[in-house]
C-alpha cells in the first residue's frame, strides 16, 4: 500500500505555473472538504459502512480529509496565482509563515492655490478654453467687465486686444479656511502698452478665489492698483477727446463700465495701438497740434516756430514759410479755423525728441464764417504731416483718411460762395479772385465780400 506522503507529493499539492484543472476537480474537491464535521484534528468522515468498521478504518479517513483538505488548498493557491498579471509563481518554503495586507489607495488632494494659478496662466496666455475649465459653471465672477462666467471669455479677448498682459507673482492659500472651500490670494503683475507709452511702471493686481472640490466657485479682482488712473482714465478720456465718434460703441454706464461685443474689443486693440504710437511721439504730437492752433489763430510768428525753414506746405495759399503770413491772411478773411482732433503715426521708429522723422495722419476739425452762414456746421479734413526734431517739413490738407467726412472747399465753402457771387458780384470772377489772394487789396477785398455774403445769408 503506497504511503500517505507518496500520496500526497503524487497530487503535486504545491502546482507549477502550467497545472490545469477543470471546473470539475475543483467542485469535487470542494465538495470533498465540506463532507468533514470537525475541524482538523477532530474531523471525522460520516460512515457509509456498518457501525462496526468505525474504529478500524477512522484513521485511514482522517488521513484521507487531511489529504483533501491540503489538495483544496494547493488548488485554490494555483488559481490565485495563475489570475495574477505575472505567471511565474514563487513556492514558500513549508516553514514560512505568510501574511496578507490590504492595499490603500491615496487620492492626491489637489492644491487649492495651484487651481488659482492655473486659472490665471490661462488667463495670460489668452486660453479661455483652460480658464473656463478651471472654474464651476455657476461660479461667481466679478472680475472687472466680466460678471459671471458665460462673459469670461469675452472679458479674455477685451484684455488681450487693450494688451493687458498679467504675470502671477505667487498665490496664498488659507490654511484656516472651514468646509470644501479654500480661500486663495493672488498677487498679479500686469503690463500694458497704454502704461509703457504714458511712461509708468507695471501695476499689481490682486485677485481673490474661493475653490471647492476642485473648482473655482469664486473669483474677484479685488485691488486694481493704480489701474484706474494710470491705464483707464488716459485711454478713456484720449478715445472721448480725438476718438469721439466710437466713443459709444466701447464705454457704457457714463464712461465706467466696457461693452463687451465684437466691434468694441475691435475698436479696443486699434485705439490702444494708436493711443500708444501717438502719446510715444508726444513731442510730434504737440507740434502738429500748435501748429495749427497758432494757424487758426492768425498767429503768423508762432505757427513759423513750428515749420523747418524749408518746409513744403501743400495747403491754401501759402506754399513756403516766406509764403504763410499772406496764407493765414487769407485764411481769416474766410473766417476759416482749424480745431486739431488727433493723429496717427505713419511711420517713425522713435521719438521726434530724438531728431527721428515721424510721418503722421492727423484730423482737424475746419470751419469757416461762409460755411456756417449757410447752416453747415463745417466738417473734418484729414492733413498729412511730417515732423523732424520737433518741426513740420511737410504739411498736406486734404489728404485721405479715416474719421474725413468729405469736407472740401470746394463743396462747403466755394461752390456757395460762388453762387452767390455770381447774383451779387456779377462783374466779378471766382477763379480771377481765388488766383489773387496773396496781397494786402486782394485779401482786403475777400474779407469784404465774405463779410456781405455772411449779412445776405444771414437775411
Amino acid at each position: 500500500m503506497r504511503s500517505v506522503e507518496s500520496l500526497v507529493r503524487d497530487a503535486n499539492p504545491i502546482p507549477d505555473a502550467t497545472t490545469q484543472f477543470s471546473k470539475e476537480d475543483v467542485a469535487a474537491l470542494l465538495h470533498l472538504t465540506r463532507e468533514g464535521n470537525g475541524d482538523m484534528d477532530t474531523r471525522e468522515v460520516r460512515p457509509t459502512k456498518p457501525q462496526q468498521e468505525k474504529k478500524s478504518r477512522s484513521g485511514w479517513f482522517v488521513a484521507g480529509g487531511a489529504f483533501a483538505s491540503i489538495v483544496g488548498v494547493a488548488i485554490i493557491a494555483a488559481l490565485l496565482a495563475r489570475g495574477g498579471s505575472d505567471p511565474a509563481v514563487t513556492t514558500p518554503s513549508p516553514t514560512s509563515t505568510t501574511s496578507s495586507t490590504t492595499a490603500t489607495t491615496t487620492i492626491p488632494i489637489i492644491d487649492a492655490a495651484d487651481i488659482a494659478s492655473s486659472f490665471l496662466q490661462a488667463r495670460s496666455a489668452y486660453d479661455t478654453d483652460a480658464a473656463v475649465a478651471s472654474v464651476a459653471s455657476d461660479a461667481v465672477i466679478d472680475i472687472g467687465p466680466a460678471q459671471d462666467v458665460a462673459t469670461l471669455p469675452q472679458e479674455m479677448r477685451w484684455q488681450e486686444a487693450s494688451g493687458l498682459l498679467g504675470t502671477n507673482e505667487g498665490c496664498q492659500a488659507d490654511t484656516a479656511t472651514s468646509g470644501n472651500d479654500t480661500a486663495v490670494t493672488c498677487l498679479v503683475r500686469v503690463e500694458s502698452p497704454i502704461l509703457e507709452a504714458n511712461g509708468s511702471d507695471p501695476i499689481r493686481f490682486t485677485y481673490e478665489f474661493l475653490v471647492s472640490d476642485g473648482l473655482i466657485s469664486s473669483a474677484t479682482l479685488a485691488d486694481l492698483g493704480s489701474y484706474s488712473t494710470d491705464i483707464w482714465e488716459p485711454f478713456h478720456d484720449w478715445v472721448l477727446a480725438h476718438r469721439a465718434d466710437s466713443y459709444r460703441s466701447m464705454f457704457a454706464a457714463g464712461g465706467t463700465t466696457v461693452i463687451l461685443s465684437d466691434e468694441s474689443i475691435d475698436l479696443w486693440r486699434r485705439f490702444t495701438d494708436e493711443y500708444a504710437k501717438e502719446t510715444s511721439f508726444s513731442a510730434a504730437f504737440s507740434s502738429v497740434q500748435a501748429y495749427l492752433d497758432a494757424r487758426s489763430r492768425g498767429d503768423v510768428e508762432e505757427a513759423l516756430s513750428y515749420l523747418a525753414s524749408d518746409a513744403l506746405l501743400d495747403w491754401g495759399p501759402g506754399t513756403s514759410p516766406d509764403e504763410l503770413a499772406d496764407g493765414l491772411a487769407w485764411e481769416q478773411a474766410l473766417g476759416i479755423s482749424f480745431e486739431p482732433i488727433g493723429c496717427v503715426v505713419i511711420d517713425g521708429s522713435a521719438d521726434a525728441d530724438a531728431g527721428e522723422i515721424v510721418d503722421l495722419s492727423c484730423t482737424t476739425a475746419v470751419t469757416s464764417a461762409i460755411s456756417e452762414a449757410v447752416g453747415d456746421p463745417g466738417g473734418v479734413e484729414c492733413i498729412t504731416v511730417r515732423v523732424e526734431g520737433g518741426l513740420v517739413t511737410y504739411a498736406l490738407m486734404g489728404a485721405d483718411g479715416e474719421g474725413c467726412h468729405g469736407f472740401s472747399f470746394a463743396a462747403k465753402v466755394f461752390d456757395p460762395f460762388t453762387d452767390w457771387l455770381a447774383v451779387a458780384h456779377p462783374e466779378l470772377s471766382f477763379d480771377t479772385l481765388y488766383l489773387q489772394r496773396t496781397s494786402t487789396d486782394d485779401v482786403a477785398l475777400w474779407r469784404q465780400l465774405t463779410e456781405e455774403f455772411v449779412a445776405d445769408a444771414g437775411g
